[in-house]
C-alpha cells in the first residue's frame, strides 16, 4: 500500500502543468509552453530531465535546443512516429553505416543552403 502511495506521489509530481514548473524549467521548455499541459506524463518527465541540464549549456547551445524543440513541437503525431522509427532504424544500423547516412544528410544540406561540403564527421557524436 506504502509503495503505490509513493508511486501516485511521484506520477503526481511528475504530471505538474506548466505553471507548477519552477522559472528555470519554464525558460528552458519555453518553447513548448502551448503544448505542456496536453503531453503525456513520461514525456514531460524526459523533458524536465533535458530541463536540469540546460542552465550548463552555453548561450548557442541553449539556443539550438530550443529550435529544435520548437520545430518537435510543430510535428504532427503522425510525423513524430516517422521521425522516432527514423531514429530507430538508423540507431540499429553499424556505426559506419551510421557515420554515412550522417555525412549524406550533411552533405544534401550544405548543397540545399549552398555551403561547401563539411569533413566527415566521427562516428561518437
Amino acid at each position: 500500500m506504502a509503495l503505490l502511495l509513493v508511486a501516485c506521489l511521484s506520477l503526481a509530481a511528475d504530471a505538474r502543468p506548466w505553471t507548477k514548473l519552477s522559472v528555470q524549467e519554464r525558460s528552458a521548455l519555453a518553447p513548448l509552453v502551448s503544448s505542456w499541459d496536453g503531453m503525456p506524463v513520461t514525456q514531460r518527465e524526459k523533458l524536465i530531465a533535458v530541463a536540469r541540464g540546460f542552465p550548463d549549456l552555453n548561450p548557442q547551445q541553449q539556443r539550438l535546443l530550443h529550435a529544435r524543440l520548437r520545430s518537435w513541437s510543430q510535428l504532427s503525431t503522425e510525423e513524430r512516429q516517422i521521425v522516432r522509427q527514423n531514429y530507430r532504424t538508423i540507431h540499429a544500423l553499424p556505426k559506419a553505416d551510421q557515420s554515412s547516412i550522417r555525412q549524406q544528410w550533411l552533405d544534401s544540406l550544405c548543397q540545399e543552403f549552398g555551403q561547401p561540403a563539411q569533413a566527415p564527421a566521427s562516428p561518437t557524436q
